[in-house]
């Protein structure tokens, strides 16, 4: 194995940055100091940064139907803004009070974190209970321990839908790991010089209206996004042999039109001609799965006297 060895220029560079960083600090007072991988930088490169605002919006796309549907009331979401920045710069601009979660992008790297406003998150618990109008006045209070556990159902639902958003995530676990309603509990979280992604979100779910800010550390967004660039190839790659090869072969199609959990004791009292509620409206998308796997939203129609459903939008691009 090539011994990997630090050049005499990255040596004059490192020292220069330490001088710079004592003449503003003095002496006396402690500098920040970060770990920094050669191997592997950890700020994203303008063509990484606009591949991730293009699968975000994307992500908000989807959202504003998933959750519209599994709230059962009216979601808009759209990416507003996202920019580099550190860690104590993303938390120096969340509000109070907080309610946020985190979550791991990839193994050993530091956790994400996804915050949702007070007025948002205290709409989403009262549909997930089954209201059927906005709550009046917010409460400014830290949310209890119930709240806490749909806000964690919520947001898992979240990222579900980003695994099918994202191909590359498929095979991921990501799973919620705590849900943090204290500022002191937050500044823990990562190092403050810790280099993030944040995203900003805007959002109303039915009448309330707030934003919802998400941040992504840039250490565990690269394995991700050299995923996907080296995916990418290998696609274009085989593309050509693998349409001629089983270009023809037949692939099950199959759409969701709702699902529904019955006890076994209502299913033996099912008779022809029983009504089924799929709790579906029939303006609701629909999902559309290939060999398993959901790949577009459709919506329902009739072509030639026959039921039939029109793609909308694709799940993963």
């Amino acid at each position: 194995m090539e011994e990997q060895v630090i050049s005499q220029a990255e040596l004059d560079s490192l020292f220069s940055s330490m001088e710079a960083v004592v003449a503003q600090k003095g002496e006396r007072d402690e500098a920040i100091v970060t770990l920094y991988d050669f191997r592997q930088g950890v700020k994203l490169t303008t063509d990484q940064r606009n591949y991730l605002d293009d699968r975000l919006g994307r992500l908000c796309s989807v959202l504003s139907r998933t959750l519209g549907v599994y709230m059962n009331t009216e979601v808009k979401l759209g990416l507003q803004n996202a920019t580099p920045a550190t860690y104590e710069q993303y938390i120096s601009n969340l509000p109070s009070p907080l309610i946020m979660v985190t979550f791991e992008l990839t193994p050993h790297t530091p956790p994400a974190t996804w915050q949702i406003d007070a007025p948002l998150a205290h709409t989403a618990i009262d549909y997930m209970l089954g209201a059927t109008a906005s709550p009046g006045e917010v409460p400014n209070r830290e949310i209890t321990a119930v709240e806490a556990a749909l806000i964690q159902r919520l947001c898992q639902e979240i990222l579900d839908t980003w695994k099918v958003a994202w191909e590359t995530l498929s095979d991921r676990p990501l799973e919620i790991t705590e849900v943090i309603t204290s500022m002191i509990r937050a500044e823990e979280v990562n190092p403050p010089q810790e280099q993030n992604y944040t995203v900003t979100v805007e959002a109303s779910f039915a009448e309330a209206e707030g934003h919802m800010n998400i941040s992504l550390p840039a250490s565990g967004l690269q394995p991700l996004l050299q995923e996907d660039a080296t995916e990418s190839r290998e696609e274009r790659r085989i593309q050509p042999q693998l349409l001629e090869t089983v270009g023809r072969l037949p692939v099950p199609v199959r759409v969701t039109l709702g699902e529904h959990s019955r006890s076994i004791h209502d299913l033996l009292a099912l008779e022809e001609g029983t009504v089924i509620d799929l709790q579906h409206y029939v303006d609701q998308l629909f999902v559309v799965s290939m060999a398993g796997r959901p790949k577009f939203l459709a919506k329902s129609g009739v072509r030639r006297g026959h039921i039939a459903v029109q793609l909308i939008e694709p799940l993963v691009k």
